[in-house]
């Protein structure tokens, strides 16, 4: 699990802001919302995002789903299921992750049974594209 999301990622501010935004028929800014405030991402990241093929067509999703799935993240309860969990599980947080990024996956650490906390140096919550290499060496570790 790769910095796995609960309440706490998206505070209730937020939610009413982004959904807000969305309602406004302003998609692009909640969508730069998320990634920047949420997630973590730099405008400079952002604006690659952007600039990548198909990007566009994120907007309609966003605004079809960003309230909904923003909602139900709030309603998660990711902790109280985990003592439930009888096998392994890899728990991935970057090092330079958003701090609600850090509690979860740490709080999941301690919850879980048979939980191995790898931290990613010198990535955030991008690594899956920025690093795919490192993900992949940590994954075929806890795998062997």
């Amino acid at each position: 699990m790769y910095e796995p999301p609960g309440p706490q990622t998206v505070p209730r501010e937020w939610r009413e802001r982004a959904s807000a935004l969305v309602a406004d028929g302003r998609p692009g800014r909640a969508m730069i919302s998320f990634l920047t405030e949420i997630i973590g991402l730099t405008m400079a990241q952002v604006d690659e995002l952007r600039d990548t093929p198909g990007a566009q067509d994120v907007l309609p999703i966003v605004s079809a789903t960003l309230p909904r799935e923003a909602g139900a993240l709030a309603s998660a309860g990711p902790l109280a299921l985990a003592g439930d969990v009888s096998s392994p599980v890899l728990l991935l947080l970057g090092e330079t992750s958003p701090a609600w990024a850090a509690d979860l996956t740490h709080a999941l650490g301690a919850a879980l049974p048979q939980a191995i906390l790898a931290v990613l140096p010198g990535y955030g919550h991008e690594a899956i594209d920025a690093a795919p290499g490192l993900i992949y060496r940590e994954l075929a570790q806890f795998l062997a």
